[in-house]
């Protein structure tokens, strides 16, 4: 601190006061203490000046920080569920899923519908792609349940040497739902009432 004044006389509001230890200057005092603000007498001393506490400008900062670190969080996971491996839609996707599958076989397109299996459609016990099953006359997925992070879809389907009920058994794999098996069968309990269908 400068200035050799001991203070205002009695409890004086913070403020500007003239400082005997330097002549034609004034010393703002805090309510407290004489800080080192100075300014010429007779003006008005200019804006009050401004504590700065170290304290409060580290918390402040730290806060900063932390707020900027869980909005960078934030974009980071939306960024990866939006264009890594985004969350699946379970209300309709699986269902479209097996519709557009179903379309492509009928349309003789197995390229595409192998895209939309989990490792090609070889190991599926029931197999609509394979040569000697005909094509593909009707279909029609009609029920879905999900357990877990897996997907059982119920269709019938119509060739021109079989017709049946089959089961999709739907999971999500590089960034969209696929076809892991089309068996006869669901697993136990997936499907707990009346699960044939028809046309």
């Amino acid at each position: 601190m400068q200035g050799n004044q001991a203070g205002p006389p009695g409890t004086a509001a913070p403020g500007w006061y003239p400082d005997t230890s330097l002549p034609g200057t004034q010393r703002y005092w805090d309510g407290a203490a004489w800080t080192s603000h100075t300014a010429p007498l007779g003006g008005s001393g200019g804006a009050v000046p401004l504590k700065k506490s170290p304290v409060k400008l580290l918390v402040g900062l730290g806060i900063g920080l932390a707020l900027l670190l869980v909005v960078l969080g934030v974009l980071a996971v939306v960024g990866v569920v939006r264009f890594g491996s985004r969350a699946v839609d379970w209300i309709s996707e699986p269902m479209d899923t097996v519709n557009e599958y179903l379309a492509a076989v009928e349309a003789g397109d197995y390229a595409e519908a192998d895209e939309m299996t989990c490792d090609g459609s070889e190991d599926f016990e029931i197999d609509l792609t394979e040569e000697g099953e005909g094509d593909l006359v009707r279909y029609d997925a009609y029920r879905m349940e999900r357990v877990d992070n897996r997907g059982w879809v119920l269709f019938t389907y119509e060739t021109e040497t079989d017709s049946g009920t089959a089961v999709a058994h739907l999971e999500p794999r590089d960034g969209r739902l696929k076809i892991c098996d089309i068996t006869s069968d669901a697993p136990p309990d997936v499907f707990d009432d009346d699960t044939q269908g028809g046309f």
